[in-house]
């Protein structure tokens, strides 16, 4: 990642919260709906997405 570029908020949002283990600041990253692709899985939906562990 070029530490020059800015990241659209909600990709900044989903970065640092997942980092800093931040549950709520994490999920308003996402559409109830939404889908993350992550190591090889997929991730569906509001529910799915608050049960993934995030970093310490």
């Amino acid at each position: 990642m070029n530490p020059h570029r800015s990241l659209p908020p909600v990709v900044e949002t989903y970065f640092t919260s997942a980092n800093k283990s931040r549950l709520e600041a994490f999920t308003s990253a996402f559409d109830k709906d939404a889908l993350i692709l992550d190591n090889h899985r997929e991730v569906k939906g509001m529910e799915t997405i608050r049960s993934i562990k995030l970093k310490n």
